[in-house]
């Protein structure tokens, strides 16, 4: 998994022995395999070798699942080492399971939850435009109003200026 534990991530890296029952992470920053401080493994031994996290599932139950509407993409990336072994970790869409012995499942897209989101936007959307139309209207009808009054006082000048005149 990567540092902000939100998606599990593949990489070709050097291996690094994680000790103290803690689980693997890779660091973006340091571009490196190190011990995640912030997550326990019950079942990991004291020291174990980066290249074997796979086989601590519970390490991956903490990655917390981003937006639906951000998944990242499956990536890939390497690094090339001056010894034999290396650790591979590789982007793992959220929606998938690690299993027993490292591989993964892709579970299937819950389409009811894009539809939920597809239709508050389009609701949110329309509530907006809705609103809009109700304060423009009452300004129009506000200035319609104030034009009226003008015209009203325009027209009273005018019949005072008429009957003074007249007498």
């Amino acid at each position: 998994m990567n540092t902000w534990r939100n998606i599990t991530v593949e990489v070709c890296a050097p291996t690094r022995l994680i000790v103290g029952k803690k689980c693997a992470e890779y660091n973006y920053l340091g571009v490196v395999v190190q011990r995640n401080d912030k997550v326990n493994c019950s079942k990991c031994p004291n020291v174990y070798n980066s290249s074997q996290s796979y086989r601590y599932p519970e390490c991956y139950q903490p990655v917390t699942t981003p937006d639906p509407l951000t998944e990242p993409r499956v990536t890939t990336s390497s690094f090339l080492s001056h010894n034999d072994e290396t650790t591979t970790i590789r982007t793992i869409s959220p929606k998938s399971s690690v299993t027993q012995g490292g591989g993964t499942t892709e579970n299937q897209p819950n389409n009811g939850d894009v539809r939920i989101i597809i239709l508050s936007s389009i609701a949110g959307g329309l509530l907006i435009i809705v609103i809009i139309l109700i304060v423009l209207f009452f300004r129009y009808k506000k200035c319609i109003e104030k034009n009226r009054n003008i015209l009203d006082k325009d027209k009273e000048e005018e019949l005072k200026k008429l009957s003074t005149s007249s007498c």
